[in-house]
């Protein structure tokens, strides 16, 4: 977790993580829109080189020999020829990466609708046709031969390609749609990958995707965007300051609920932020929510609503804690209106918050 610079130099540093799930009634679930997270990996078109049975770091890649080179017929290492390149894709350095996906305690289907890698390359060998894209832990994906014929790869050219993981198919139909085909793969080789194997891959690599490329090219860029299908986040860096024990709103950190209102339709909200104290004893901060008509106008007096009974945390030395609560009953708003969280410190200690997400994730009964 992230120390914060002025409280880096206290004796005593507290951390803290809040989540808050609650679920409430709303009419339209498309009022939803996707969230995304990214990671990227940077190297060089020009890699060092070195012999075959050597690798050859190159920023965020790897380059090694192919398992089945010898030295009479691999001699080098980092030439884009007969070699592999690995590398891990990190979302956790993604801010929105606390509010991905929303509540997998509550909600464990992966909703995963794009998956969208983005390779540069510079082909170095004409038998690029048959280079490969793996998730390690998955079978190899099929080839590059139809991003050849199109013309989008050329031997001693850098090109930039997109494939969405999902379909094997490039992510836009212009001004041709280009897929992933059969050539002489191995079996095991797939077109692409399903939402449950990417996703099962991301959560046992604590927010983490292992890549390699095989195995005639040099990959000098790589980012991996993966895009959830109905949970929208509001984030911000924005730094809070908690002085005393009276509520405040967080800004920039709302959302928006509509005024129709079913029992045909249920919504979880997620907050998520970064708290940190320097002060020398245990503290308490409270989370509640505050519903009002404008964003910019934030109500005085404010008043703050515990959706399921009080959220509190003690914040001790150098600590993470993680609260999850649900609301048994619909509440009955009257809108729009917008909900945002708002924090105090139960005994006036002082507080400093950062990196905010708010996610709402809307689902059918």
């Amino acid at each position: 977790m992230k120390k914060y610079t002025a409280l880096a130099q206290t004796r005593h540093m507290c951390f803290v993580t809040l989540g808050l799930v609650a679920f409430i009634t709303l009419a339209d679930p498309k009022m939803a829109t996707a969230l995304t997270i990214s990671a990227t990996a940077i190297g060089s078109d020009t890699p060092s080189t070195a012999p075959s049975n050597v690798s050859v770091p190159n920023v965020d890649f790897l380059i090694t020999s192919n398992p089945a080179c010898t030295p009479t017929i691999c001699s080098t290492t980092g030439d884009g020829i007969d070699e592999n390149t690995t590398w891990t894709f990190d979302f956790q350095r993604d801010r929105k990466f606390p509010a991905f996906p929303a509540v997998p305690i509550l909600s464990t289907a992966p909703r995963l609708i794009s998956v969208r890698l983005t390779l540069t390359l510079t082909p170095k060998d004409p038998v690029i046709t048959t280079d490969q894209v793996q998730i390690q832990g998955l079978p190899p994906l099929f080839e590059l031969r139809a991003f050849v014929a199109a013309g989008l790869l050329r031997v001693g050219e850098k090109s930039t390609i997109q494939l969405d993981l999902l379909t094997g198919c490039t992510p836009t139909t212009s001004p041709q749609q280009v897929c992933l085909q059969r050539g002489q793969s191995p079996v095991d080789a797939i077109q692409s990958y399903t939402a449950n194997d990417i996703f099962n891959i991301f959560a046992s690599n604590g927010g983490k995707i292992p890549i390699s490329y095989a195995d005639d090219a040099i990959v000098s860029f790589a980012r991996l965007d993966l895009q959830d299908s109905d949970v929208p986040a509001v984030c911000s860096e924005n730094e809070v300051q908690v002085t005393g024990n009276e509520f405040i709103v967080l800004p920039d950190v709302y959302v928006t609920l509509p005024a129709a209102i079913t029992e045909n339709e249920q919504c979880k909200i997620t907050f998520s932020t970064e708290a940190a104290t320097s002060e020398s004893a245990p503290q308490l901060l409270q989370l509640e929510y505050a519903f009002f008509f404008d964003p910019n106008e934030i109500p005085t007096p404010l008043r703050c609503t515990s959706l399921d009974g009080p959220v509190l945390t003690q914040v001790g030395f150098d600590e993470t804690h993680t609260f999850i609560s649900v609301v048994k009953h619909a509440l009955a708003l009257h809108g729009p209106e917008v909900i945002a969280p708002c924090v105090k410190s139960v005994f006036g200690g002082q507080f400093r918050l950062q990196r905010h997400c708010l996610v709402l994730e809307c689902l059918t009964k």
